[in-house]
């Protein structure tokens, strides 16, 4: 939809940092999301905004050709039941429902989400997206500690299902990548370093008959001897 001034809450988060946009959109299911990202616009993804970085205020200064937008995700609040699989429990959650209202499910359970960050308002897509930790996070650890699978959407619309543990694979083979490369151009610059650029020699002045006419003597041979006479006698004059 187009921007009008009843959105302008949006253009910022917790941070202060106030951006600009010309359009936002509320998908409120998957196929709504996939249709979102067929668009020729350069999106800012929002949740409930409650980020103290700036990373949901929308950066539409020009430097992109295409129209700023804001895409917002609080709508995609879809809680699912819990499930149990080998004495664990699990739970399924759109990535615009609120941590409170994942917790407030789970405790008919008898049951607690274990990463309690400082905003209970805050989605659980965003606490994923961050990491989010808090006080809890000594014992029981980050947000990420407790992905089992995620579902997600490209860029291109394409949607991807993947385990945590494929998660981590993928991080640690970019991991390894990146070390690659890392030491690769290290030892590049080594030795670069070590061996310094390369100094030209002089090239040798090759002698010409200019230097005989000039006066210049030749450069005597190296294996030739002090008392060699090479020069013709001179004559007397008159003979």
């Amino acid at each position: 939809m187009k921007w009008n001034e009843r959105y302008k809450e949006y253009l910022t988060d917790e941070s202060g940092l106030r951006g600009a946009c010309e359009e936002i959109i509320f998908p409120s299911s998957s196929d709504e999301l996939r249709d979102c990202l067929k668009l020729d616009l350069q999106f800012t993804i929002q949740g409930s905004r409650t980020g103290i970085m700036g990373g949901a205020s929308p950066m539409g200064d020009g430097s992109d050709s295409r129209k700023a937008a804001i895409l917002n995700l609080s709508r995609l609040q879809n809680i699912a039941e819990v499930t149990i699989q080998n004495n664990i429990s699990y739970i399924r959650a759109d990535a615009g429902a609120a941590l409170e209202d994942i917790q407030a499910r789970l405790r008919k359970k008898h049951l607690f989400f274990p990463v309690e960050p400082t905003e209970n308002t805050a989605t659980i897509g965003g606490a994923f997206a961050c990491n989010a930790k808090g006080l809890t996070s000594l014992k029981y650890g980050s947000c990420n500690d407790h992905v089992e699978g995620i579902e997600l959407l490209t860029a291109d619309g394409i949607s991807l299902a993947v385990s945590g543990w494929e998660l981590i694979a993928t991080i640690v083979l970019f991991v390894l990548i990146y070390l690659v490369l890392f030491i690769a151009w290290a030892r590049i610059v080594a030795r670069f370093i070590k061996q310094g650029p390369t100094q030209e020699q002089p090239a040798p002045v090759a002698a010409s008959s200019n230097s005989f006419m000039s006066g210049t003597p030749p450069a005597k041979a190296a294996n030739a001897s002090p008392n060699d006479e090479t020069a013709p006698a001179a004559t007397k004059e008159g003979e």
